[in-house]
């Protein structure tokens, strides 16, 4: 399985959001780069066959511009869809490997899914998927960051009664932040040289303001 995974765009800020935090948006500018990071992802070649989402309206508006936007994208005529977004209670924020592993079994079948939540949860599952229980890897996942990890089908079609069977299993294909994918939609270098997967890219203005989920 080719597993994306997709932290949400750029929110309303928590401190002067006046509703519940799970119902706290994208922002306009945070709307605006997902559609612009999508259209990179687009340009890669990603067509997920379903989209898992965190049920926050942040991680739902983002996964929905993302699929949209990779649907429009398509140029095969018997598929339109770039996959379905279905939410997924697991991803909500606090998203460990051990709950998420049952929902990625379940897809163990499917040869792309694409995952949509929060931090520090999805680097801390990154980090399990490649690094193992006794040394997980350091990531670092910028508000609409994407990466690809790739597990073997083995090791998924067990995860649901055995989620340890994840830990260490995934290989990090890369990692890039909404601004590099922005600037592959956009007819940018593809990837630059550090495509292969490195987990420490990004910085600059793509850092302010990112801490949080």
């Amino acid at each position: 399985m080719r597993l994306y995974i997709l932290r949400h765009g750029r929110a309303g800020d928590r401190e002067t959001w006046q509703g519940d935090d799970q119902s706290r948006p994208l922002t306009d500018e945070g709307r605006e780069r997902t559609v612009a990071a999508a259209r990179g992802l687009a340009a890669l070649g990603v067509r997920p066959d379903v989209i898992l989402t965190s049920p926050y309206t942040r991680a739902a508006q983002t996964a929905e511009l993302t699929a949209a936007t990779l649907a429009g994208a398509r140029s095969d005529v018997d598929h339109d869809q770039a996959g379905e977004v279905t939410e997924e209670p697991a991803l909500a924020s606090g998203a460990t490997l051990d709950r998420v592993a049952p929902a990625l079994a379940a897809c163990a079948g499917m040869g792309d899914v694409m995952l949509v939540g929060h931090e520090p949860d999805l680097s801390g599952i990154i980090g399990m998927l490649i690094g193992g229980n006794h040394g997980a890897a350091r990531v670092e996942m910028k508000k609409g960051a994407c990466c690809r990890v790739d597990i073997p089908a083995g090791a998924l079609r067990k995860a649901g009664g055995a989620p340890e069977r994840l830990a260490g299993a995934g290989t990090l294909a890369w990692l890039l932040t909404a601004s590099q994918l922005a600037m592959i939609g956009a007819g940018g270098q593809r990837g630059g040289g550090n495509e292969g997967g490195s987990a420490k890219w990004g910085g600059g203005a793509e850092g302010a303001s990112d801490a949080g989920q």
